[in-house]
């Protein structure tokens, strides 16, 4: 059963529209997901293709090497792509996980699946012979060494008073 509702807009104009009787719940519904669910959450329950899993990254700068440890829950490293090209780290992944009980009285399949890419630009020149990647835990740990020009182009400047 549809109902026609009828609107007006700020000018005064009078429109209808054709409403599905679950509608309103649609609405209620998301009015709740969007109140109660944090917005990291969201892309779990969302149909948008445009979407994708968002992996988070902490990065520190030392003395000699750029370190970044990135949480990657449920990514295997055979689904993990890292590279670096003209002082720009991608790193790329995937994750896919599926799960399935079945017993005498029912049967539950579930899957889900997502994606990330995240680009930094390394702010100093790098030996990319010597960079190491390491996926433990569900977190991803990068060690990108700094060249060594880089690290003795780095003088520290003594501030006087006056």
């Amino acid at each position: 059963m549809t109902k026609e509702i009828l609107s007006t807009n700020n000018n005064g104009q009078r429109s209808s529209f054709i409403a599905h009787p679950f509608s309103a719940l649609h609405d209620d519904m998301n009015r709740l997901f969007d109140r109660y669910v944090p917005d990291k959450l969201t892309h779990l329950f969302s149909d948008d293709d445009d979407k994708n899993y968002f992996a988070t990254m902490d990065v520190s700068d030392t003395d000699k090497a750029i370190e970044i440890k990135m949480d990657v829950p449920g990514v295997d490293e055979k689904d993990i792509e890292v590279k670096i090209n003209d002082n720009i780290l991608t790193i790329r992944g995937k994750r896919e996980t599926s799960s399935e009980e079945e017993n005498d009285n029912f049967r539950r399949m579930e899957r889900s699946f997502g994606s990330f890419v995240r680009r930094l630009e390394l702010p100093t020149d790098i030996d990319e012979k010597k960079v190491d990647a390491i996926v433990k835990k569900g977190v991803l740990s990068l060690t990108i060494p700094k060249s060594e020009k880089a690290i003795t182009k780095e003088r520290k400047i003594k501030i006087k008073s006056a």
